[in-house]
């Protein structure tokens, strides 16, 4: 079965004998709840929720999706710890067939191993735009973690089951929250959602789609999840409301125009009409990160460190506003020189589960204005970037940006981004170099 692909095989049937006290501490409700508390108020209101949907199956259905996802997360863990040692063996493979010569007695073996990794890799993988995305084996330990966490896992469920039932069944579309191991960790913060909630958020996101003409089928996933586990998530954030909220975040953020040598990368510019909502909220999420000091400090000891260091790019993962100020400042996963970033594993994993990710363009403190802003080879397809430009000792321009090109296996592939620009960020007078 393809990764990331929900099984379609008949589910396993839960036992039939739970009691209503062993399906609330299923799905993990409240920790009082599942301690056999009696709280007023949550009590009554669970049971309203599930007794308006016993007769759906509601019950049987979040059980049977819980068993799933268990599966698929024990799948998710198997294809992981795989795909580190194949990507070593079809390397040695490709190497070695170098050294034959085709009409060789072993090259047709070597290639058809090498050939067989290859194909199975690619099932593996997921592609958008011009980025790929294995399953990470540093994904496993939030994925075990996830296995044990039953509020999260019902949460998960919940979510899914109510996703099919209110948006007319989403087949195997990507919007179903097919378990993707490399969202584990993204998935842990669902463990916050009651029953209410989930279905709350599920209710919500389905009407506006509706009003909206939005077919979820059509959504990626990881934008989906991420509506879930933003507590300040606003639907109703359109265009001008977005530009009316960085009119008094960001006052400047109109005033510097697009000058990166790569800008005919950029399909749109300063453009808010051009974002999802999904993709609003995130711009949101930055835009009210770099009003905070802690934050701004935080992001000019990055770029101070990185002027320090000429073997890489620095950069990291901006977090969700209700997990704090501090961005996860990430070592690279390889040396390219100064004038590349490679995000790492954990970077991938944790921008899921993040507002955004992040990187400096700081090889010199004035870095000249054709380096600012995002270039033809900086990636957001999963997630959105921001680039921190080094302007002078105490500047630094930011830019937000999305991908947007086509897909990677189209054909024809081409590269673009839409980019906002956020102004300027100030070092803070208490913080000096």
């Amino acid at each position: 079965m393809p990764f990331g692909e929900t099984d379609r095989s008949p589910a396993k049937t839960p036992g039939r004998g739970s009691t209503r006290r062993e399906f609330l501490v299923a799905l993990g409700l409240t920790t009082a709840a599942a301690a056999g508390v009696q709280t007023t108020g949550a009590m009554e209101r669970f049971a309203d929720w599930l007794g308006a949907r016993e007769k759906t199956g509601l019950k049987e259905k979040i059980e049977e999706e819980k068993i799933k996802l268990r599966e698929l997360i024990t799948q998710g863990i198997e294809n992981a710890n795989w795909v580190k040692p194949a990507i070593v063996r079809q390397n040695q493979l490709v190497d070695e067939l170098r050294t034959l010569k085709k009409d060789a007695p072993e090259y047709q073996k070597l290639d058809t191993e090498e050939d067989t990794l290859h194909y199975r890799l690619r099932q593996l993988t997921f592609y958008r735009g011009g980025q790929g995305e294995k399953p990470l084996q540093e994904a496993n330990k939030y994925a075990d973690q996830l296995m044990k966490n039953e509020t999260a896992l019902a949460a998960l469920a919940a979510a899914r089951v109510l996703l099919r039932e209110k948006s007319g069944g989403l087949g195997r579309r990507p919007a179903e929250l097919t378990y993707w191991h490399n969202c584990a960790l993204a998935y842990l913060k669902m463990a916050k959602l009651s029953a209410q909630d989930t279905d709350a958020k599920v209710e919500e996101l389905c009407k506006y789609a509706d009003e909206n003409d939005l077919d979820l089928s059509e959504v990626q996933f990881e934008k989906i999840l991420y509506y879930l586990i933003d507590d300040g998530f606003d639907l109703g954030l359109n265009a001008k409301k977005m530009s009316r909220q960085l009119d008094r975040l960001r006052p400047d953020w109109q005033k510097f125009p697009a000058t990166h040598v790569n800008k005919e990368c950029y399909s749109h510019y300063n453009d808010l009409s051009t974002l999802d909502v999904f993709e609003r909220n995130r711009l949101r999420v930055v835009a009210m990160q770099m009003s905070d000091p802690q934050f701004v400090r935080a992001m000019f000891a990055g770029r101070d460190a990185d002027l320090m260091n000429y073997t890489t790019e620095f950069g990291g993962v901006i977090p969700l506003q209700q997990d704090g100020h501090q961005p996860s400042l990430l070592a690279t996963k390889r040396v390219e020189g100064n004038e590349s970033y490679a995000p790492t594993n954990e970077g991938s994993i944790r921008g899921f589960a993040g507002a955004a990710s992040f990187h400096y363009h700081a090889t010199t403190v004035e870095e000249d204005i054709a380096a600012h802003g995002p270039s033809g080879a900086d990636f957001a397809y999963f997630f959105p970037g921001v680039v921190f430009s080094s302007a002078d000792k105490d500047t630094v321009v930011v830019h937000f940006y999305v991908g947007k090109g086509r897909d990677h296996w189209g054909g024809n592939f081409e590269h673009k981004s839409d980019v906002v620009c956020l102004g300027q960020i100030k070092r803070p007078p208490d913080f000096k170099k």
